[in-house]
């Protein structure tokens, strides 16, 4: 996994490729399929098939690139009762 799971508050995210490895992550703990989840999320499988794979597009990445500019982090962090 590229992301960082060294932060008391949750993984740290800094590109697309590590905030894929976060969602396959907390999907293959929740037990649910790429179909299902996308399914749930109202999105076809094969597009959260990129975004588990870290596929980037100019969006993404221009994303990451400001907030790497900015000096932020992003973290991910599990709460109960995920909808």
């Amino acid at each position: 996994m590229s992301a960082n799971q060294d932060t008391a508050d949750g993984w740290l995210v800094r590109s697309p490729s590590s905030l894929g490895d976060v969602i396959a992550h907390y999907r293959r703990a929740s037990g649910m399929t790429q179909e299902q989840l996308a399914e749930r999320s109202g999105v076809h499988r094969s597009y959260l098939s990129e975004i588990e794979r870290g596929h980037t597009t100019e969006h993404s990445e221009a994303v990451f690139r400001m907030l790497r500019r900015l000096g932020l982090d992003v973290v991910v962090r599990h709460h109960e009762g995920g909808s």
